[in-house]
């Protein structure tokens, strides 16, 4: 990363360098607070490296575009941006992993806490998904698009996580012949969930999709906030980012079986709401999917470290005791 960039740019707009928050290095990205000199509020701002690859210079103009073209409560508000910078307003939070790790595994568990999160979040995602996003349903030949999306998520939160997690060699490798064993099952499966939601006239879609919706991407503070729209779309499969949200919440509580049932219940239920003819439908078994697979893989886990093979089964019969 070109320290100049960073100085260049807290000059240019009355800024000073405070600290960077993350580096990615093999990226060529930073995340930075800065602090603005006439009105000392604390700022992020966002660099992009002259060696970045194509894949995170698409990422970061589609993350500008999203800002420039949709302004929302339940995300930063953007205040300047150019070809290799974003800056956005800054508030006090952490990520919700962070904070599901230090509030429910460094003390206690206690029910109001994890009472008020869900409150809080719920609140967020209204804002993302209920107000500002438009629902439809959609065209027959969208069949494989939300498909494959379905099943990408899937295999993501199976064999992807945390960019700073890590899991062994041979958990990776035990991973994969699961996947491998049950994926032309899994894609079927889910092809036939969706001609079974398109048939009961289920609004699935909207406007914009997130398409990176995890715990790590929900800053929780005062209030909630949804960051990182680099993979934002139009349109979007809103079901889609929600399943894949709830899985990872669902993940994190993995030592907790009593909190991962209200996971599942309140998944179901939030999901529901947004279209009430999902009830009519398989919906509680595609939320199951999606949650037994994010806690098959360790590294979307806060406790439960390493291989589960139990937990791998679980999902694997899932799949294969799917009723469509």
């Amino acid at each position: 990363m070109n320290n100049l960039t960073l100085k260049d740019l807290c000059e240019k707009f009355d800024y000073s360098f405070i600290e960077f928050l993350h580096q990615n290095f093999d990226k060529d990205t930073s995340v930075s607070k800065i602090k603005n000199n006439k009105t000392n509020q604390f700022s992020i701002l966002k660099i992009l490296g002259p060696s970045a690859n194509n894949n995170v210079k698409s990422a970061f103009s589609n993350e500008i575009e999203f800002y420039k073209r949709n302004s929302s409560l339940c995300a930063p508000k953007m205040l300047f941006s150019g070809e290799n910078f974003l800056i956005i307003e800054f508030f006090p939070s952490v990520s919700l992993r962070e904070f599901i790790e230090s509030t429910f595994f460094q003390n206690y568990f206690d029910d109001d806490i994890f009472c008020e999160l869900i409150k809080n979040i719920s609140n967020t995602l209204d804002q993302f998904f209920k107000i500002e996003n438009k629902i439809f349903m959609p065209k027959e030949n969208q069949i494989q698009l939300i498909s494959n999306t379905l099943f990408d998520r899937i295999g993501n939160l199976i064999s992807s996580g945390p960019e700073f997690t890590k899991s062994s060699k041979f958990e990776q490798f035990v991973i994969r012949q699961f996947f491998k064993f049950s994926s032309r099952k899994l894609k079927n499966n889910i092809e036939e969930i969706v001609i079974n939601l398109i048939s009961n006239d289920v609004l699935i879609m909207n406007d914009i999709g997130h398409y990176d919706l995890h715990s790590e991407n929900v800053l929780v503070g005062k209030t909630c906030k949804i960051i990182d729209f680099g993979n934002y779309k139009k349109p979007g499969i809103w079901i889609s980012d929600l399943l894949y949200f709830y899985s990872t919440i669902y993940a994190s509580f993995s030592s907790n079986e009593a909190y991962q049932k209200q996971i599942l219940q309140l998944a179901f239920s939030y999901i529901c709401s947004i279209d009430p003819a999902l009830k009519k439908t398989n919906i509680f078994e595609l939320v199951n999917l999606f949650c037994f697979a994010a806690d098959s893989n360790s590294r979307f886990r806060i406790a439960n470290e390493g291989l589960k093979f139990f937990k791998l089964l679980k999902f694997v019969l899932t799949v294969y005791n799917l009723k469509i």
